[in-house]
C-alpha cells in the first residue's frame, strides 16, 4: 500500500482534522501509516485519550505513541468519560475489507 501523509489533529484551520476546542493544541495529535498499522501520537499539553471499542479502559498518551485497531473513540484535551471533550470516532479496516470479494 502506498504510504499516505501523516495525518493532524488539532485546533489549527492548517490541521486535516480542525476542532474548535480550547482544550485542543493547535497540532494536538498525529496519525502516520508505519508498514500498514496506524500509529497514534500525542503532541499535547492537555493529552490524548484512546478508547477501543466498547472497553471501559481508557489509553492515556502524554507525548507517547499507540497503534490504532479495530475501532473507538480518540478524546482530545479530556478523556472521553468527560461529556464535553472533543473527540473523533476512528475505524481501521483491513486492506481485503475494503475489496469486493468474488462469491
Amino acid at each position: 500500500p502506498a504510504a499516505c501523509a501523516p495525518i493532524v489533529i488539532g485546533r489549527s484551520p492548517q490541521a486535516a482534522y480542525c476542532l474548535d476546542d480550547t482544550r485542543v493544541s493547535r497540532s494536538h495529535a498525529r496519525i502516520e501509516s508505519h508498514g500498514g498499522h496506524f500509529q497514534l501520537t500525542d503532541l499535547s499539553y492537555n493529552g490524548t485519550f484512546v478508547r477501543f471499542g466498547n472497553e471501559d479502559q481508557v489509553v492515556a498518551l502524554r507525548r507517547g505513541t499507540c497503534t490504532l485497531h479495530g475501532s473507538g473513540v480518540i478524546s482530545l484535551g479530556a478523556p472521553p468519560t468527560d461529556p464535553t471533550a472533543a473527540c473523533v470516532r476512528f475505524e481501521v479496516l483491513n486492506f481485503s475489507d475494503t475489496v469486493p470479494q468474488d462469491s
